[in-house]
């Protein structure tokens, strides 16, 4: 099984840089993954003949960072560039959220996306993110985190683009162009066992990092996607958890 990681990546803060590092650590070892971190730059020489250019396995793409429509934009950017690749899926992630392929490949190997799924679903009932009432309550969507795609899909995405609510955040904007334009496709969700979000636990306003290196030791050959964002706190937390996962995925002592 071919998959291609595209991860929705910026140097807005000081915490992505190291959170990038970790990740290539661990994404470097899988063989059948293809990995693109998705940036935008809104000025480079590099830009003269093409819209983007590649650095290692970073692809730039000429535009402006920002939550909206920007991580939509280069999301759809990304899907363009990859429509011709050797690939079973495509999983749309982000910067912050850990994936282990080997048993990501395994789960989809015995319960196959045959279209739009992942790892987390919601039902849309907040506003935020462009939403600013209940049009669109109700709506499924799979969590930015964890979005699978068919090959069949991405087509689908990118024939229908033109459809897209660009105003409208990134995960939620593509679950409303399945409910609108695709029969109200329902996506097809991964068990919640497989998901864990914000693995930090706290013992009087300290992190106990033992708790957690004890549980995600006992769950390593289960949990698929691992979602660190710590909020109304230091997100240096999530690098320092991030690190933590990565070194018991690759089996290294030095935790």
């Amino acid at each position: 099984m071919k998959i291609i990681n595209l991860i929705i990546y910026s140097k807005t803060t000081d915490v992505y840089e190291p959170m990038f590092n970790i990740l290539n650590e661990l994404y470097e070892n899988y063989k059948n993954i293809e990995t693109y971190f998705i940036s935008f730059e809104e000025e480079n020489e590099k830009f003269k003949s093409e819209d983007y250019y590649i650095d290692k396995n970073l692809l730039i793409f000429k535009g402006k960072e920002s939550l909206v429509p920007g991580v939509l934009n280069k999301t759809l950017k990304a899907l363009s560039y990859c429509k011709d690749l050797e690939y079973d899926y495509i999983v749309r992630t982000n910067i912050s959220t850990i994936i282990n392929y080997d048993n990501l490949i395994k789960y989809l190997e015995k319960n196959p996306i045959n279209f739009y799924g992942g790892g987390e679903n919601n039902v849309l009932s907040w506003n935020g993110g462009g939403i600013n009432d209940s049009t669109w309550y109700g709506t499924n969507f799979i969590s930015g985190t964890s979005i699978i795609l068919s090959r069949n899909c991405v087509n689908y995405i990118i024939n229908n683009e033109n459809k897209i609510i660009r105003e409208i955040v990134d995960d939620v904007s593509l679950g409303i162009l399945f409910r609108e334009h695709y029969n109200n496709y329902k996506p097809e969700t991964i068990e919640s066992k497989y998901y864990i979000k914000t693995p930090i636990f706290i013992n009087d306003n300290k992190v106990d990092f033992n708790r957690l290196i004890n549980l995600l030791k006992e769950k390593k050959d289960e949990i698929i996607f691992y979602r660190n964002r710590t909020y109304n706190t230091n997100r240096k937390i999530d690098v320092i958890n991030m690190n933590i996962i990565v070194k018991i995925l690759l089996n290294k002592n030095n935790i």
